[in-house]
Order: C-alpha cells, then sequence, then structure tokens
C-alpha cells in the first residue's frame, strides 16, 4: 500500500526525516507547488498538485495521506480526488472550522494576511520560532531552508486559505486520525475531535523533535489497517 506525506506550509520532506515507519508500506512526498495565482481555490490547487505528484495507478488503489499541519489539510483535500482513500493522519493540524483558535478565525475576517512577506517572517523568527517547536539549531536550519525557497505568493495564498478553509463535505466512512502535542500553540490540543493521539508535551513541530514517539503512533494506525485487510 502506499503513503503519500505533506508536510507543513512551505517545508519540503525533510520535516518527516526522522520518522520510522512501517516498512511495509511504500512512501512517496509530495511538495508544495506555486498556486497558479492568488486567487486560485484550494480545491483546484489540490487537482493541480495530484496531476503533478501522484502517480496514475495509485489514483485507483488503496492510499494513505500524512500531513503535518497545513500539509494535513491539503491531505484531505486530496483524499477526495482518488478512489480508494484508506487512512488520514494529520500530525499537529486541523480537520475542521471547529478545530481552528480563535485567533486563525479573525485572521481571515481581518485580512491582514496580505501584508506577509518572506522579509516580514525572517525577521521576525526570534518572535514566535520557539513558540511553534523550533528549538533546536537543525529545526531553525530547515525553518530558515522553507523561507528561502516559498514565494511571497505562495505565504499569502497559503496563509490565506488555511484561515478560511472549511471542508465541503465530509469524507464518509474514512478515519481521519489526528496525532497531537499537548503544548501546541498553534492548534491547541483541546480542540481537537475525536479520534486524536495526544502526546504529552508536544509542540507543533513535534514530528521532528520527537520522531520516535510520533513513529509509534502511526505505526499504530498502519497495523490497523494492516489487520482489515
Amino acid at each position: 500500500m502506499n503513503i503519500y506525506l505533506l508536510a507543513g506550509l512551505g517545508f519540503d520532506k525533510s520535516t518527516f526525516q526522522r520518522l520510522k515507519l512501517d516498512d511495509r508500506f511504500e512512501l512517496h512526498h509530495l511538495d508544495w507547488i506555486d498556486p497558479a495565482s492568488s486567487n486560485e481555490t484550494i480545491e483546484a490547487y489540490a487537482a493541480r498538485m495530484l496531476e503533478q505528484q501522484i502517480l496514475a495507478e495509485h489514483r485507483t488503489e488503496d492510499i494513505v495521506f500524512i500531513g503535518h499541519s497545513f500539509g494535513g489539510v491539503m491531505c484531505q483535500e486530496l483524499a477526495r480526488l482518488v478512489e480508494k482513500p484508506r487512512l488520514i493522519i494529520t500530525i499537529s493540524s486541523i480537520r475542521s472550522q471547529s478545530e481552528k483558535p480563535f485567533l486563525m478565525r479573525w485572521f481571515y475576517w481581518m485580512p491582514v494576511f496580505w501584508l506577509v512577506s518572506k522579509f516580514l517572517t525572517w525577521i521576525t523568527i526570534p518572535l514566535w520560532a520557539w513558540m511553534y517547536g523550533f528549538i533546536s539549531t537543525e529545526s531553525r536550519r530547515l525553518l530558515w531552508h522553507m523561507i528561502k525557497r516559498f514565494s511571497n505568493r505562495y505565504l499569502n495564498w497559503a496563509t490565506h486559505n488555511i484561515s478560511k478553509w472549511k471542508p465541503k463535505n465530509q469524507l464518509e466512512g474514512l478515519r481521519i486520525v489526528s496525532i497531537h502535542g499537548s503544548r501546541d500553540l498553534m492548534f491547541p490540543a483541546h480542540l481537537q475531535a475525536e479520534p486524536k493521539k495526544i502526546l504529552k508535551g508536544g509542540n507543533h513541530f513535534m514530528v521532528y523533535h520527537r520522531a520516535d514517539e510520533v513513529s509509534a503512533l502511526i505505526n499504530e494506525e498502519l497495523g490497523l489497517l494492516n489487520s482489515t485487510n
């Protein structure tokens, strides 16, 4: 069975480099692409990502999606476009409007996201990076790399779309599991609905800093999936 993984906003597969997942699954890493325009819908964006990065034969086979942060949101949109999604695992992410903190909902109605830029992100890193789990030299290096590689258009588009995202319909019969840290300051754990697995003391970037524990929680779900085949 194939697993497709997508990192959080602007990040690449390095986010998942410390995970150790069930070797009975074949891993494929998705990567962010630049939006076609500032007004491209998240559904249209997902369709382009599907065409460019998910193999045609996999779109009709059993498939698992694993996404971190904004990558978890996009994985839910991608799952709507394939024939047989079997499982979605979101890490430090959201699955509905009700799981968003108030500040993020406010962010949509006060469109300050147009002010967000690479330069602003760069100079304010000391003010917010530690809050979201970038607490080591290695994770800060990934953060710097992320800022260098994305465009201002992508950053504006992504922050706008995650703030306004509401799933248009439920993925009936599909298990969507949240793996979340109890100290996640971006998406507070107490807002997460069931089914969820809470990692005590975990922060928003625990997928990197506490990869062994996150791997164990993911593998529990993959084991359940294998047992039903």
